[in-house]
C-alpha cells in the first residue's frame, strides 16, 4: 500500500455495500472492520473493530429508501468515527435524500436539504461528496463543504463496475490531504 493511502479508510454503511466494495477495490484499500446493526428495539448500533485515530475516513451511505433509517445510520456512524479520533470524515452520499427541498417555494416551508447538511456537520463530518444534485449547492446554504461529481458515463455502466468513477481515487486522495477548503476536491 503506498503512503497516500496509508491513512485513508473506507467505511461501508448498509445502504449499498456493493458500491463500498467497488470503491475500496478501486482504491486498493480495505473496508473498515466494523459492524452496523440493530438493537432488539430497532435502534442502530455501531461497533468499530480497528483503530481510526488520525485517519481520513470516507463513509459510503446513500440516503435512499428507507431514507430516515439511512440518515440516522449515517449520523451515528459519523459520530462514532469522530469519537474514535478520525482526522477527517467525508460522507460519500451517492443519492442525497431531500436534495429537491433546497429552497422555499412557499412561506413557512423548511429547507430540508440545508437541515440535513447541518445535521451531518453536527455529527462530525467535514464535507459531503455526492453525485448529481438536483441543483448546484450554494455556499451559503450550509456550514459544510458540499462537493458534487457527475455520473459520467451513465449510471448503469458505473453500477456494473467502477468505470463511472475513474477520477474518484485522485479526488479522494486530494481531499484526504486537507485540500477541501481550497475547493480542490
Amino acid at each position: 500500500m503506498d503512503s497516500c493511502h496509508r491513512k485513508l479508510k473506507i467505511f461501508a454503511c448498509n445502504s449499498n455495500p456493493e458500491l463500498s466494495k467497488a470503491i475500496a477495490a478501486n482504491l486498493e484499500t480495505d473496508i473498515v472492520k466494523a459492524e452496523v446493526g440493530r438493537f432488539s428495539d430497532g435502534e442502530i448500533s455501531v461497533q468499530i473493530f480497528e483503530s481510526i485515530r488520525g485517519a481520513d475516513v470516507f463513509v459510503i451511505q446513500s440516503l435512499c429508501a428507507p431514507v430516515h433509517d439511512n440518515i440516522m445510520e449515517l449520523l451515528i456512524v459519523i459520530d462514532a468515527l469522530k469519537r474514535a479520533s478520525a482526522r477527517s470524515i467525508t460522507a460519500v452520499v451517492p443519492y442525497y435524500g431531500y436534495a429537491r427541498q433546497d429552497r422555499k417555494s412557499q412561506p413557512r416551508e423548511p429547507i430540508t436539504s440545508k437541515l440535513l447538511a447541518n445535521l451531518i456537520t453536527a455529527a462530525g463530518a467535514s464535507r459531503v461528496l455526492t453525485i448529481d444534485l438536483h441543483a448546484p449547492p450554494k455556499s451559503r446554504d450550509s456550514s459544510i463543504y458540499l462537493s458534487t461529481i457527475s455520473r459520467q458515463p451513465p449510471y448503469p455502466r458505473a453500477a456494473s463496475g467502477i468505470e463511472g468513477l475513474e477520477g474518484l481515487r485522485d479526488r479522494i486522495s486530494r481531499c484526504g490531504r486537507g485540500n477541501s477548503r481550497q475547493g480542490n476536491c
